[in-house]
C-alpha cells in the first residue's frame, strides 16, 4: 500500500462557502454530477449534506469509507445458475425497492479510504454502478468528502481517475457563515455572543499541534451541547472540560468572557413580557441580542403562545439603541425560524414600529433573502 502523501500547494482549488456549497448539492441533485468536498476536520463537511437531505426531505446514506474493507462495499462474491461470479452488494447502500426517490449517498473520508476500496468507489462515481447487480437509483446523488495531509490528516493521493470525475470544491467557513445554521440549531448564545467578538476564534486550527483540541465548527457544537445541559441541570461548566473543547488559548479567553452572562436577563421571561430592564454594560446588551435570537428561534411554530413571544421580544429589544437593534435584525433574518414565521411576524404590531424605523436595513436583508432562496 502507498504511503501517505502530502497534496501539492499548488494544485489548483475552487473554495466555496457552506451557503455555496448547498446551491451546488441542489444543483447536483438535478444533473447527478459528483462532488468531492475538501478541508478541514470539523467545518462541516458531513453535516452540510445531511442537513440539505433533511432540509428537502430526500434520502441519505452515509458510507465512512476507512471502515470498509473491499469486499464490504463491492459485496458477498458467489456464483450463479450460469456458473458465474456475481457480487451482492451490501445494504448500506440505497436501492430503489426500499428507499426514498431521491437522495445523497455520501461516500465520507474518501482521500483516507484504502486503495482497494477507493477502486470500488471510482467504479460508483464512473457508472453509477458496482457490478451486474447493483446500480444507483436514477435519483441519487453522489457527494464524496476528505481532509488533506496538509492538515496533518492520514489520507492518500486522489488518483486523477477519480477527481476528474467529480467537481472538487474545498470548503471554507468563517463565523458569519456559520451563524445562521447556529442560531437555528440551539447553539448556546454564550458561544454565539463570544464568536461574535472575537470572530478570529471561530476556526483556530494548527495541525502541528497534536496535544491538545482546536477550534473548529465541530468542537464549538460540541461545547455548546455540554454548555446547555450545564444549564439546564443548574451546573457550573468546569474550565478544563472547556479547554479540552477547543484548545488553551480560545478555551481560557471564552471561559473568562462567560463572566459577562451574570448580568444578562432571563430570556423565558422577556418572552412572557415579565422582564424590560436593560443592562447598562454595552458588552452585556451585546450578550442579550444573542441571547434573545437564540431563544425565539427555538420557540416552535405551534406554539399557541408564539404571537406573544414575538410582540415582546420586539418590544423589548426595540428600546436598544441602533447597532444593537440592527445587529439582532442581522441575526434574525437569516434563520429558517425567519422564513417559516414571516407571515405572523409581519403581523406583529410591534414589528410596524421596528419596520418604520429600520426600514432600508429590512429592505436590503430581504433582498439578499430573495437572492439566497
Amino acid at each position: 500500500m502507498a504511503a501517505p502523501v502530502v497534496a501539492s500547494a499548488t494544485q489548483a482549488v475552487i473554495s466555496v462557502s457552506p451557503s455555496e456549497l448547498r446551491k451546488e448539492i441542489k444543483r447536483a441533485l438535478r444533473t447527478k454530477i459528483n462532488i468531492l468536498v475538501l478541508g478541514r476536520p470539523g467545518i462541516g463537511k458531513t453535516e452540510i449534506p445531511q442537513g440539505i437531505a433533511r432540509d428537502l426531505e430526500v434520502g441519505f446514506k452515509r458510507i465512512v469509507l476507512p471502515q470498509f474493507d473491499e469486499v464490504d462495499l463491492r459485496g458477498i462474491p458467489d456464483v450463479n445458475e450460469k456458473k458465474r461470479t456475481v457480487f451482492y452488494p451490501t445494504e448500506e447502500l440505497p436501492y430503489e425497492d426500499k428507499d426514498t426517490k431521491h437522495g445523497i449517498l455520501l461516500l465520507d473520508e474518501l482521500p483516507s479510504a484504502r486503495q482497494s476500496v477507493m477502486i470500488i468507489a471510482h467504479q460508483l462515481l464512473d457508472s453509477r454502478r458496482l457490478g451486474s447487480l447493483y446500480e444507483l437509483p436514477e435519483g441519487w446523488v453522489i457527494v464524496a468528502t476528505g481532509n488533506e495531509a496538509s492538515d496533518y490528516c492520514f489520507v492518500y493521493e486522489l488518483p486523477p481517475t477519480v477527481r476528474t470525475r467529480c467537481v472538487v470544491l474545498h470548503l471554507e467557513s468563517n463565523f458569519e457563515q456559520w451563524k445562521p445554521w447556529a442560531m437555528d440549531n440551539n447553539i448556546s448564545p454564550e458561544i454565539l455572543s463570544y464568536l461574535k467578538n472575537n470572530p478570529q476564534d471561530f476556526i483556530n486550527y494548527t495541525p502541528e499541534n497534536t496535544v491538545t483540541n482546536h477550534a473548529l465548527p465541530r468542537t464549538w457544537m460540541l461545547l455548546s451541547r455540554y454548555l446547555n445541559d450545564c444549564s439546564e441541570c443548574g451546573e457550573a461548566p468546569i474550565m478544563a472540560y472547556v479547554i479540552g473543547q477547543v484548545g488553551e488559548g480560545v478555551g481560557t479567553k471564552f471561559f473568562g468572557w462567560r463572566s459577562i452572562w451574570q448580568d444578562v436577563p432571563d430570556m423565558n421571561a422577556v418572552l412572557k413580557g415579565e422582564v424590560d430592564t436593560i443592562p447598562r454594560a454595552t458588552a452585556t446588551q451585546w450578550c442579550v441580542v444573542c441571547a434573545l435570537t437564540t431563544r425565539l428561534v427555538s420557540t416552535s411554530q405551534k406554539d399557541p403562545e408564539l404571537g406573544r413571544y414575538l410582540q415582546n421580544a420586539f418590544a423589548y429589544i426595540n428600546r436598544f439603541e441602533a447597532d444593537l437593534l440592527i445587529a439582532f435584525l442581522n441575526d434574525l433574518m437569516p434563520t429558517k425560524f425567519w422564513h417559516r414565521n414571516k407571515a405572523v411576524i409581519l403581523a406583529t404590531p410591534e414589528w410596524g414600529k421596528i419596520s418604520l424605523k429600520n426600514a432600508k436595513i429590512i429592505m436590503g436583508n430581504m433582498s439578499r433573502e430573495a437572492e439566497t432562496e
